[in-house]
């Protein structure tokens, strides 16, 4: 990975960051999934492998994972905000812990367990 960041001299712990080059995060588009637009016919499978979990449709499972595919994306991004000294890491740590939470409570939105 290409440094793009001006550095500051060294003990300068506020010193302004601008970045040389734009930063583009690569998002892949799910408004289809979204919208209800699925790979695979509603069809339940004949149990549920996890307890406390209904069965799920074969669109609940691939919308799931796009989630979980998303997440990697965004642990991507991260790992590589953490490599950056210059970033208030706490900040960087507070994101990563919120992003998590939202992907999961979007995970439960679909899945609705019954179990706490």
């Amino acid at each position: 990975m290409t440094d793009h960041l001006t550095t500051a001299p060294e003990g300068d712990t506020q010193a302004q960051y601008q970045t040389t080059a734009p930063v583009k995060a690569e998002v892949e588009d799910h408004s289809d999934i979204v919208k209800g637009v699925w790979p695979f016919p509603d069809e339940r499978p004949a149990v549920s492998p996890i307890k406390g979990y209904r069965a799920l449709t074969h669109e609940e499972v691939a919308l799931i994972n796009e989630m979980k595919n998303l997440g990697e994306s965004l642990r991507g991004i991260i790992e590589g905000l953490h490599m950056q000294p210059q970033f208030d890491q706490r900040w960087v740590s507070i994101g990563e812990t919120h992003l998590q939470q939202g992907l999961m409570a979007l995970v439960r939105a679909i899945a609705r367990p019954t179990t706490f």
